[in-house]
């Protein structure tokens, strides 16, 4: 143990400058400028932006998809409109619902002959955007190899979307002889090499429905995604995609192990601060925030949970069922918190010693530094495992996965 604590102290990087940042922050305003110093220096990724282009014609299922990547139901107060003439000439922004700092922005339909294309790309500045989705129903038009062009002379990528592929095969369900497999081929060698006609050879076509969103190449469209996605920008991308999978549940979780050693790094920098008390404020404040980052994330939060009940027109109830934790539904409150604190028999040990050690000048904070780091480490990570555990069992209610 005391091994461990060693290395831990060695690497979190205790400089006098995060110290004094902390310290400051807590004089000049108290536990609420505090907390934003602290998240300023550990959850870097909700300082970085992730804006999404949706592009295509009218009527091909871009509001749908903007809906689906954004976890929301049609009927959802801040869902994207479907089914409604296009008036504006500008993309439209639709932030994520709980990372307003992903932005989906759906583009105007170009391919009216009333549209002044020309007049678009000019006042468009392509660069803003970190990649792009062309959506069609039908086929590719003209319109779209322009825009495709102009993402890619802003050195932005561009993937290609046949939405509304539900449609296709249940269609294609009914002929003699049917194939789903070679049904799907078939269709995306039909689109390829209509992307080849016109110039585009080799670009893959994902086929997708924004109904039917965790099924066909939807899977494969997101790692084609993250795959072109700096580090830091994965991790957003990844944190606001849709529970859609079991895999999408357990790859978030994998990057909240991430998250957790950073906070409790910097709650271990916080315990250094020679203010007596300012440490276990610290550590609840961390905890806290952190477990309702992580609830909103994997959509365990209430309004997520009203949200998948309302889409998939199951009861609240039915999809909590089975859930053995309890403590991950509802508000998370400090009381939760200490009820966490009491499942662990270390963290609550170093939870008491803490604060007496504060009065001993260098040892309470090197004591402070190492029981903060594994108090709210022990805690988030208990927390986590429950939690993803929670978001599978909700998930397998909802869709009658087994």
């Amino acid at each position: 143990m005391e091994e461990s604590m060693a290395h831990t102290l060695s690497s979190t990087h205790f400089s006098a400058t995060n110290v004094k940042d902390l310290t400051d922050a807590f004089s000049h305003g108290g536990m609420s400028n505090l907390q934003s110093e602290m998240e300023k220096k550990a959850n870097t990724f909700k300082n970085v932006s992730l804006n999404v282009a949706i592009m295509g014609a009218s009527g091909v299922g871009k509001s749908t998809l903007v809906n689906a990547l954004r976890g929301l139901d049609v009927n959802h107060a801040d869902a994207a409109l479907t089914g409604v003439v296009e008036t504006t000439m500008e993309p439209m922004p639709y932030p994520h619902p709980t990372l307003p700092n992903v932005t989906y922005w759906d583009f105007p339909g170009a391919a009216s002959l009333n549209f002044p294309l020309k007049k678009f790309l000019e006042q468009t500045n392509f660069s803003h955007y970190d990649f792009g989705l062309i959506v069609c129903s039908e086929r590719f038009s003209e319109h779209d190899k322009v825009l495709a062009a102009k993402m890619k002379t802003a050195g932005k990528s561009i993937f290609f979307v046949r939405s509304k592929i539900d449609q296709s095969i249940q269609n294609e369900s009914k002929k003699h002889g049917y194939n789903q497999e070679k049904t799907l081929e078939r269709i995306r060698e039909y689109y390829s090499s209509s992307l080849a006609a016109k110039g585009m050879k080799d670009t893959p076509v994902y086929l997708i429905s924004g109904e039917d969103i965790d099924n066909y190449d939807f899977n494969d469209l997101m790692s084609a995604l993250d795959s072109i996605l700096p580090e830091k920008k994965k991790d957003l991308f990844l944190m606001a995609l849709p529970n859609t999978s079991i895999a999408v549940i357990k790859m978030k979780q994998e990057r909240f192990k991430i998250f957790i050693h950073a906070i409790a790094t910097v709650s271990a920098i916080c315990g250094t601060v020679p203010i007596p008390g300012m440490s276990l404020v610290c550590d609840l404040s961390i905890i806290l925030s952190s477990l309702l980052l992580m609830q909103q994330i994997l959509g365990l939060d209430n309004a997520s949970i009203e949200n998948l009940a309302r889409t998939v027109g199951k009861p609240r109830a039915s999809l909590l069922r089975n859930v053995k934790d309890p403590f991950v539904f509802g508000q998370i409150s400090e009381g939760k918190v200490f009820a966490l604190l009491g499942r662990s028999a270390l963290a609550m040990a170093l939870t008491v010693a803490e604060p007496i050690l504060d009065f001993v000048p260098i040892v309470g904070s090197i004591f402070g530094a190492t029981s903060s780091f594994w108090v709210t480490h022990t805690v988030l990570s208990d927390a986590l495992d429950a939690l993803a555990e929670a978001a599978s069992t909700v998930l397998q209610n909802a869709h009658n996965l087994t």
